[in-house]
């Protein structure tokens, strides 16, 4: 019924895909995220899971955003986009959960393409 519901239909999935997880805002600071993140719940609250990218550092997030987000009690729905392309990271990941309260986060790295944006649409 609508023009992205007929392109999913053309590449073969009938059904309405069940998006569970909102990255809000990417590979910047979003100093919204928390607002965000309240106002979805208001919405389609228990159901979503919400993604922060790092934004490209070790100065962001501020830590005292996710121990403010932490505080929502959506635990594990909270996840932590260790964004910085290639090479794993584990240098950044070792400082974000040395310094910040991501004991309530889960964490994953979303971009590993190292600024490659060359991946096209599946035909």
């Amino acid at each position: 019924s609508t023009k992205w519901g007929a392109v999913r239909i053309a590449d073969g999935h009938l059904e309405p895909y069940e998006v569970r997880h909102f990255e809000l805002g990417n590979e910047h600071p979003n100093p919204s995220f928390i607002a965000q993140v309240k106002s979805m719940e208001e919405g389609v609250g228990g159901q979503l899971s919400y993604i922060l990218s790092n934004g490209w550092g070790y100065d962001w997030p501020d830590p005292a955003q996710t121990i403010d987000a932490a505080a929502l009690g959506l635990g594990r729905r909270l996840i932590w986009d260790i964004h910085v392309n290639g090479g794993g990271a584990t240098d950044l990941a070792d400082y974000f959960f040395e310094n910040a309260s991501y004991d309530t986060w889960a964490a994953m790295n979303l971009e590993t393409n190292y600024g490659d944006h060359t991946v096209q649409r599946m035909q």
